[in-house]
């Protein structure tokens, strides 16, 4: 049995461990976890300085406000603040710097008047969630492809063919707001290399879709994206109390890691190909360009071969390069085209296309 004296001091712990917890929550709400209670996004989607997106926002008390913008490498490129202190701000974000594909990130902080932080905006930003579109067409006659999307995403649309290879992407990676989509195809691939595909019985076409962040905006007119791999320079030194915020708050600034609503652009590949018109035999080498090595060594990915539309040879386990020998006996002299797929365990895909030119002695 229990000496009272054991079960009095027992009971004094778990109140002061009730307490601390109290404490602890309280001190979560002085913080300010919840101390926006709107944050409403306006021209979230814009084209142009007549329509440039606006926050309202609503806060818990009176509070500072400032929002940093950053690209979709979360790389800071501007900082804007909300100018009085008040609980209700309204911030038209002009002027935004050109940025890759148009997508930027904002963060909110708010803060109080001795520039200590008692909140931010989102905690969570949310996206990277694959979207079924279940509305899709090719439209031959309009040399059109409609989709919509129940839900703003970024969006990849890549021609193939039915349980065939695949094609590089018509859209890659493009963010689009919620609606029905169209977008111009001329029933080409591969640069070019194969043509009128609107008339083939296995083409398809496939649509992958991966939900926005609730802090993303988007620039629509390509005229004022940054040509790939070009960086926006960074905005000014911050404040100190935002110093540590070069990079938004949460994702981990890494080249080698991107924002999960973003889709992974294709390897880059490269074919090279050997005639012996004596042995009737094409050396074929496939692999993969020296910029994308690192990312694809890192995954397990297979390989596949197809001349025309018709699969050649695989490599489940693929290692790069990779060589096959393909005979040409029965094939018809003349122009065929030689294609090089890899996937990768994530499902990230690279293809090249070369043209063969087939002679018999």
């Amino acid at each position: 049995m229990a000496k009272r004296g054991t079960t009095a001091t027992a009971h004094v712990i778990l109140a002061l461990v009730i307490c601390g917890v109290w404490a602890a929550c309280a001190q979560n709400t002085k913080l300010g976890q919840d101390v926006f209670l709107d944050v409403v996004v306006s021209n979230r989607f814009f084209r142009d300085a007549a329509a440039r997106p606006t926050l309202s926002i609503r806060t818990r008390e009176a509070v500072n406000l400032d929002c940093l913008v950053y690209d979709a490498g979360n790389r800071l490129i501007a900082h804007r603040t909300g100018g009085a202190t008040t609980d209700r701000f309204t911030l038209a974000l002009e002027h935004l710097p050109p940025v890759s594909k148009g997508i930027y990130l904002f963060a909110l902080v708010a803060s109080d008047q001795a520039h200590k932080r008692v909140g931010m905006y989102p905690q969570s930003p949310g996206g990277g969630e694959i979207i079924k579109v279940r509305e899709s067409g090719l439209d031959a006659e309009k040399r059109l492809i409609t989709y919509v999307l129940p839900r703003a995403a970024c969006v990849r649309v890549r021609a193939g063919f039915r349980e065939g290879l695949y094609l590089q992407p018509v859209i890659s990676g493009e963010a689009q707001p919620a609606g029905k989509h169209t977008v111009a195809w001329d029933g080409t691939g591969q640069g070019g290399l194969f043509t009128n595909l609107y008339q083939h019985p296995s083409v398809q076409v496939s649509i992958l879709a991966v939900s926005l962040p609730v802090s993303v905006l988007v620039g629509e007119d390509p005229a004022h994206w940054l040509p790939d791999g070009q960086v926006t320079p960074e905005a000014k030194a911050l404040p100190a109390h935002l110093a540590e915020l070069t990079s938004t708050p949460w994702e981990t600034a890494d080249e080698e890691k991107q924002p999960s609503f973003l889709i992974a652009a294709d390897y880059s590949l490269k074919l090279e190909t050997k005639d012996e018109p004596a042995t009737r035999t094409v050396e074929i080498q496939a692999d993969c360009v020296s910029v994308n090595r690192s990312r694809l060594f890192n995954k397990r990915f297979e390989l596949m071969l197809f001349l025309d539309t018709t699969f050649l040879a695989e490599d489940e386990h693929s290692q790069l390069p990779f060589s096959y020998r393909m005979s040409t006996r029965g094939l018809a002299p003349g122009r065929h085209i030689l294609t090089a797929n890899v996937i990768d365990s994530d499902g990230i895909v690279g293809t090249v296309s070369k043209e063969l030119l087939i002679s018999h002695p």
